[in-house]
């Protein structure tokens, strides 16, 4: 039933796409040296893509500082916005879960768009493609780029470094060995260079003093030995980058049993069945519900950040706080901060990895991840000893 719901949306979405083509004659392509007013990024993935996205973003308003720069995001990551380091003019959010709120948004945003000179899809999905081609209707001079699917809707496409972005796959002749740094942040970046921005391959996020000060409160209530903090994040919305429930109840009782820190596990919509185990099964360990602020805070607050290849990941490196993060179907070169000194990514580096079906199936065509399998509890402990010095 999914499927077809699915493969409905997909025929909805061009027969729309379609039709605002037809309405809109073609016009002469903006300049990146033009005058600039008004811009549009668009960021329908998950929220550590949307941090991922920050250096893109810091060097479009370094490039266009007096332009009105607007951002549309899914609903569920509004919060995470504003933990950028710049204030944009709008902020416009959409809910993809669902048809009904699909055409609702963009029956919304027809009435509301501005004309918007340049308009970058960061996303690469069907709904950012409609978004975009929505966005240009409303000007004959309006620049476009973006990834994959937009490539097709556009007047003007430039530099197609994914196959499709949000499934995170690299070019068949590209070699992750050879690559420095984030791979997908290097292809976010490469989008600015089309509308003459340079490329900014750092980023920080900005912490509400009022987010610290709240979670301190909260962590004296519950931390009442003052052992020092380690975060433990066990989640993530993708099912390949799960970790075995069986070795985290391993690791954390090798922690607990340590008696050197305190353990906060840190849970959310993504591990509704993981915690009510560990909280059962890992005497000790502190119970924590947070949203993205709090969450942020924790990370800031901690000594240490365990984590698969998940948001809290991202944000431990926004804030330059250690963290140890679980690779299996990604490479940490893909979505990883490998030249970050205070970061350690356990990565079992299979023939196999990056996987050629992350995002199309729950687990491996084998019937196992072995990839993340491959991580055992005790080389999560060694590397805590190593980061932390004891």
């Amino acid at each position: 039933m999914k499927k077809i719901l699915k493969m409905f949306l997909y025929i909805f979405h061009y027969i729309l796409i379609l039709l605002l083509s037809s309405m809109k004659k073609s016009g002469v392509v903006k300049q990146a040296d033009s005058p600039v007013t008004n811009i549009l990024l668009i960021q329908l993935n998950a929220i550590g893509d949307l941090l991922m996205t920050s250096p893109a973003i810091n060097s479009i308003f370094k490039r266009y500082p007096s332009a009105k720069i607007d951002i549309c995001v899914l609903t569920k990551n509004l919060k995470t916005v504003y933990l950028l380091q710049h204030k944009f003019d709008y902020v416009y959010h959409t809910n993809t879960q669902s048809f009904f709120s699909i055409l609702k948004s963009y029956i919304k945003y027809f009435f509301i768009f501005k004309k918007y000179d340049i308009i970058i899809d960061f996303t690469g999905s069907i709904y950012s493609a409609y978004l975009t081609k929505l966005a240009s209707l409303f000007s004959k001079t309006t620049y476009t780029t973006g990834f994959s699917k937009s490539l097709l809707l556009t007047r003007k496409s430039v530099l197609p470094r994914f196959h499709s972005l949000y499934t995170h796959s690299t070019e068949p002749n590209i070699n992750l060995s050879l690559i420095n740094g984030n791979y997908i942040m290097h292809n976010l970046n490469t989008l600015t260079l089309d509308v003459g921005a340079q490329p900014n391959s750092d980023y920080t996020i900005t912490l509400p003093e009022q987010a610290i000060k709240s979670m301190k409160l909260k962590l004296l209530q519950i931390n009442k030995d003052n052992k020092p903090l380690i975060l433990v994040h066990p989640g993530t919305k993708w099912q390949p980058k799960l970790w075995p429930a069986t070795y985290w109840v391993e690791l954390l009782n090798q922690l607990i049993s340590l008696d050197k820190f305190n353990l906060i596990l840190a849970t959310g919509e993504f591990e509704k069945k993981l915690r009510p185990k560990l909280l059962k099964e890992v005497p000790g360990i502190i119970d924590l519900r947070t949203d993205i602020f709090e969450l942020a805070a924790c990370v800031y607050l901690s000594c240490l950040v365990i984590s698969l290849d998940s948001v809290t990941m991202h944000l431990a490196y926004a804030l330059r706080k250690k963290y140890i993060a679980l690779f299996g179907p990604v490479s940490p070169k893909q979505s990883g901060y490998p030249d970050y000194v205070n970061g350690k990514h356990l990565y079992s580096n299979l023939y196999c990895s990056p996987c050629e079906l992350y995002y199309k199936r729950d687990e491996c065509e084998r019937g196992r991840n072995y990839c993340m399998i491959a991580i055992k509890p005790e080389m999560i402990v060694d590397a805590i000893k190593n980061t932390l010095n004891f």
